[in-house]
């Protein structure tokens, strides 16, 4: 079995140009990859936080980081990685470094990628086991296959062709059960609500005692669209989707004043609900998409209860020199969305 040290990551160098060949090597043997999956599975058992993880205040101010859907892009992801490493090493002992990844890790790489998404959901589960407080992967609707089926779903896929038909099974109910377990919402306490897609707003009781058998409450959070965009991704829209009534409903009880979320690639780099939510991805594929740009998101959480603004949340845009300022686009004129139109198969 695989045991992640934090000492022990070559494919963690926060101080040389990120390399997977390390971790490709150690994970082409499917026995290996099983026993990191039960640990990774134990681990999330171990730490229970299903349904949300509430972040800050705490004694130190908390930086946080954000990425949006990766969708099996391995070297985005590493990129991400090393800047939250960087971060996390250079501000030792002053501020708490935390990074979150919005869900979709998996599926849709981008067409130059050889590596995809269970390679890129393995890293991730690596950076979780060596930073297990400092790192959170939320479950996004590609996390929810088991749930509500879509097309294409490229994992299988990639874990037959890895370790042939005999482990698919094996490997892949290991990979969902594991996804069961991952969290479906951040909360900060200075009032940042973040989730895949979108939330529970049917769900009339405590957040807190959404359990992982509410299968309703986790299509809403991971497959929820603004209603006044035009986007329709057939009957689950239908149950899922927000206006924006429902979503200042829901903020005032989550006691949250900005949403941060990924899902919806022509949202890419736009706020819209007066300033009060704001769409991310982080993929190559989806560079284009949008107002454009491969996004993350940072914001602090200070050591003192109050409440911030889209304003406070610095988004950025990964460039040749690193990630450098991006200034989110006001999406207030969203019905030229309704013109664009999607085919199914290009949904996120």
């Amino acid at each position: 079995m695989i045991t992640i040290h934090p000492m022990d990551r070559p494919w963690l160098a926060k101080r040389k140009a990120f390399d997977p060949r390390p971790m490709m090597e150690r994970m082409s043997d499917p026995d290996e990859v099983r026993g990191f999956l039960a640990s990774a599975i134990q681990l999330y058992k171990d730490r229970n936080e299903f349904p949300f993880i509430e972040i800050g205040p705490t004694e130190r101010p908390v930086e946080l980081i954000i990425a949006g859907d990766i969708h099996g892009d391995l070297l985005t992801a590493g990129k991400v990685v090393s800047h939250f490493l960087k971060r996390f090493d250079g501000e030792k002992g002053r501020t708490d470094v935390k990074l979150l990844f919005l869900g979709d890790i998996i599926d849709r790489p981008p067409d130059d990628d050889p590596y995809g998404g269970l390679l890129t959901l393995l890293y991730l589960l690596s950076l979780k086991t060596a930073y297990p407080d400092s790192v959170f992967l939320l479950r996004g609707n590609h996390e929810c296959y088991d749930l509500e089926p879509f097309f294409p779903h490229e994992l299988p896929v990639e874990i037959r062709e890895m370790y042939g038909e005999e482990n698919e099974d094996r490997i892949m109910t290991m990979v969902r059960e594991l996804f069961t377990h991952l969290p479906i919402m951040v909360k900060t306490k200075n009032g940042l609500f973040a989730s895949h897609a979108g939330f529970p707003w049917l769900f009339k009781g405590d957040l807190r005692d959404i359990k992982r058998e509410n299968h309703d409450a986790i299509l809403q959070t991971t497959w929820g669209d603004p209603f006044e965009t035009g986007y329709y991704r057939g009957m689950i829209s239908d149950f899922s989707n927000y206006d924006e009534k429902e979503f200042s409903k829901f903020m005032e009880k989550a006691e949250c004043t900005v949403f941060v979320r990924g899902h919806q690639s022509q949202l890419n780099g736009y706020s819209i609900y007066g300033g009060r939510m704001a769409t991310i991805f982080t993929s190559r594929r989806y560079e284009r998409s949008g107002a454009g740009g491969i996004l993350i998101a940072e914001l602090g959480v200070p050591p003192v209860d109050r409440t911030i603004t889209i304003d406070e949340i610095k988004v950025k845009k990964l460039s040749d020199a690193g990630f450098i300022v991006y200034n989110l686009v006001d999406g207030s004129m969203l019905p030229f969305f309704r013109e664009i139109g999607r085919s199914k198969d290009e949904e996120e």
